[in-house]
């Protein structure tokens, strides 16, 4: 038979019934719920129900307008031969009026629906409690999140790399030559001598100091201490005179 508290009367009651009536009650609970937001017959247990459904026992908000009510109070009928038919649903006036003339009958303004929300928690549905509760813990739970999201991009790894020596790289990397594979990127590593001047110029420097100094050591050494064939060369000719 469906969703309890969606269900006719007499399709409680076990007597047999007409399914046209029956699904006209259903209608009626599924028109009030769109106009009111909560079931007219909610219960905690369902004997509480399923008696209240029996006895029709339910009431209105104060938002509803009259031919909204008319037709409710046609619809939710205990008794199924006093019950609107499907062709007296679809012949009133409410019904059959222009959707843009059943919104002014239903509409409502701000204050009137802060007024409703003092409705009493035993005529709102647990569906609608668990909705109000579950928004109510997301946007006290909201500030949390955000804090957590910026702790975690805080924590999120640097790239080793501080300002100079990121611009130090891509200045050297723009002076090597094109290069398309790893064993290439060695090779010109070894052989590009304006990229050793580069990374090592202290190096070459050094290196340019020791030669030059070898070279003045070498050629004092050959001015300063003649070589013994020189010398005997001296004696000779000094023999010789």
């Amino acid at each position: 038979c469906g969703t309890p508290n969606y269900v006719a009367p007499e399709v409680l009651q076990n007597l047999g019934y007409d399914g046209k009536r029956a699904d006209c009650w259903s209608v009626g609970v599924v028109l009030y719920v769109l106009l009111a937001g909560f079931l007219p017959f909610d219960e905690t247990t369902m004997s509480a129900l399923f008696a209240k459904i029996k006895a029709a026992d339910f009431g209105y908000p104060h938002w509803f307008s009259k031919p909204v009510l008319t037709l409710l109070d046609s619809l939710l009928v205990a008794d199924p031969a006093s019950r609107a038919s499907l062709t007296e649903l679809l012949a009133n006036p409410w019904v059959a009026a222009p959707i843009s003339q059943q919104a002014n009958t239903t509409e409502r303004t701000i204050d009137q629906q802060n007024k409703s929300s003092a409705t009493p928690s035993s005529t709102v549905s647990p569906g609608k409690q668990y909705s109000q509760i579950k928004t109510q813990d997301q946007t006290k739970s909201s500030p949390q999140s955000e804090i957590n999201k910026q702790q975690a991009s805080n924590k999120e790894p640097s790239s080793g790399l501080n300002k100079h020596e990121s611009s130090r790289q891509v200045s050297l990397a723009s002076k090597l030559p094109p290069i398309e594979t790893i064993d290439a990127l060695e090779k010109a590593l070894q052989n590009d001598e304006r990229l050793q001047q580069l990374t090592r110029p202290e190096q070459n420097s050094l290196e340019a100091s020791i030669a030059t100094a070898s070279g003045l050591v070498s050629l004092s050494a050959s001015t300063t201490h003649p070589t013994p064939n020189t010398i005997a060369t001296k004696d000779s000719v000094n023999s010789k005179t």
